[in-house]
């Protein structure tokens, strides 16, 4: 009942006879009686090229909760650039109303509105929703509540397309109107090499507004590529004013680190004294931030620790061993080298007085290291090296067991070595931080 008062209203909403036309109609032409000069089915057929009755349609499925039926004719309706019907339909994908029924029906909608449209600019929404499709987010229909708990990864049946090329030249449309996201995303996108050529400078020029707009995650990824020279010449001193600026934002710990070292090294300061009471200062700052993460509070640490081995202004053993040891506290709920490297260090302290100890201190840093990527087992083989030496110093009583002992850990040693480390294939990400993904 209620579909036909619809279809009555759309008849009654479209129909517009034309009187005088009836009054002149050839006698020959007049219907009998029993029929009406109109048919139901013409009407019909013309009142689905109305954008109104089309939007009516949508906003009364809508009202009866049937969003994959309201998007549908809202779809419709858009198609003659009805201004209403165009806004529904962006807040029906924003909100992932309908959108999976219809998404072929949305791809074309959004690829309509992405382009310029005579003194029109192309609409950013559409620009980021369709490069969000191309690049591959499975999420892409969904709500922002459910985008929040999205599992991109063993979807049953793909929501998207993957066309890196095509996202890349939506993310630029956008990102040359403004839009942040999209300028972060372009700007990684051309330093990664994702969808389009690397071009690091290219990339780094997009990144910096968004840095010098407040954003310190961007500055220090700025501060890194040229920190570590990423496909491009290395300049510290010009890492060290983007690391500068991440922590004149929020006291970064990152950049507060990177800075630290850089004190270190003498890339910024003048005399020894001074550059080595600020990198203590920088350290200090990274172990007591809420915000750092347990490896870099274990880099902070150990970094410390040898100040304090070291430098004669500041030698202190007792500092260094308390360094030393906080390096390896920060390392015991998740592994990484620096914790590998303090256990080092205190098994070379012990090995001159107390060999047992040491091969303890050299068996827990090898526990860490299996556990790391072996492209860091390989830097710090020398583990393997000195369990060797250990074992073969404290048997000399028995050599058959030395020789076996040595034996043992030197063949850990060389087949480790003898491996070929192939880094995995380039992810779309930089120092943990998502190419696709603002880093807010």
């Amino acid at each position: 009942m209620k579909k036909f008062l619809f279809a009555l209203s759309a008849v009654t909403m479209a129909v517009n006879v034309n009187a005088a036309q009836l009054e002149h109609t050839n006698s020959m032409d007049v219907p009998s009686p029993t029929s009406l000069p109109v048919g139901f089915e013409t009407v019909f057929q013309k009142s689905m090229d109305d954008p109104n009755v089309l939007f009516y349609y949508g906003a009364k499925a809508f009202e009866n909760g049937q969003h994959d039926e309201a998007l549908k004719w809202m779809l419709e309706a858009s198609r003659y650039s009805f201004a209403p019907a165009v806004e529904n339909v962006k807040h029906m994908v924003h909100h992932g109303l309908g959108s999976k029924a219809n998404r072929e029906g949305v791809v074309d909608f959004l690829t309509y509105f992405a382009q310029p449209r005579g003194a029109e600019s192309a609409d950013v929404f559409a620009q980021i929703y369709l490069a969000d499709y191309y690049r591959g987010d499975s999420c892409v229909w969904l709500s922002p509540e459910e985008k929040a708990t999205c599992v991109v990864e063993g979807s049953a049946e793909p929501l998207s397309a993957t066309d890196l090329e095509k996202a890349y030249f939506y993310f630029e449309g956008a990102a040359q109107q403004g839009d942040q996201r999209s300028q972060y995303v372009t700007g990684m996108m051309n330093i990664l090499g994702v969808g389009v050529p690397r071009n690091v400078p290219l990339g780094i020029s997009y990144l910096k507004e968004i840095a010098d707009n407040g954003q310190p995650n961007v500055a220090y990824i700025i501060g890194k590529i040229y920190q570590d020279g990423y496909w491009m010449v290395s300049d510290r001193e010009i890492a060290n004013t983007w690391f500068q600026k991440a922590i004149s934002y929020s006291q970064h710990p990152k950049s507060t680190l990177e800075t630290a070292k850089n004190f270190e090294a003498g890339v910024v300061g003048e005399t020894e004294s001074g550059r080595i009471s600020n990198a203590v200062a920088l350290y200090k700052n990274v172990l007591d931030s809420i915000s750092a993460t347990e490896e870099d509070k274990a880099e902070a640490a150990y970094r410390l620790g040898l100040i304090y081995t070291h430098y004669s202004q500041y030698r202190d053993q007792v500092k260094a061993i308390y360094y030393i040891e906080r390096a390896v506290e920060l390392s015991h709920t998740s592994s990484n080298e620096f914790g590998v490297k303090a256990l080092v260090w205190l098994g070379d302290k012990e090995a001159s007085s107390d060999l047992t100890l040491a091969v303890n201190h050299y068996l827990e840093a090898e526990k860490q290291l299996l556990s790391l990527p072996l492209n860091i087992q390989q830097r710090h083989a020398v583990v393997w090296q000195k369990l060797a030496n250990a074992h073969a110093s404290g048997q000399k009583d028995n050599m058959e067991k030395s020789t076996r002992d040595f034996a043992f850990y030197m063949n850990k040693y060389h087949r480790t070595m003898a491996k070929t480390h192939i880094p995995a294939k380039e992810r779309a990400s930089y120092e943990g931080f998502s190419a696709f993904t603002f880093p807010g």
